[in-house]
């Protein structure tokens, strides 16, 4: 098991390796000494986590399915010549 290092209330914290560590993974530090601070920050989390944009290839789909529907096409052509 690892070793965990807790603080109690009241004990100094060292918000600058906070920060730090916070940077270093693309998060932001906030310090809560309340109640009420506590629920701000937890409020913003969802929005900052939920909605990260980036970029996809999706060419290789919307190939897929291009030749999908001209596979069905042409099946579904030479079904209705014999029919005829």
């Amino acid at each position: 098991m690892p070793d965990v290092e807790s603080h109690a209330p009241g004990e100094a914290l060292d918000e600058n390796t906070l920060r730090k560590i916070a940077a270093a993974a693309d998060g932001t530090y906030h310090r809560a000494a309340s109640e009420a601070q506590l629920s701000r920050a937890y409020a913003g989390l969802g929005r900052t986590i939920a909605w990260k944009r980036r970029p996809e290839e999706v060419s290789g789909i919307v190939s897929a399915a291009s030749g999908v529907l001209l596979g069905g096409t042409l099946l579904a052509a030479a079904l209705w010549r014999r029919l005829d």
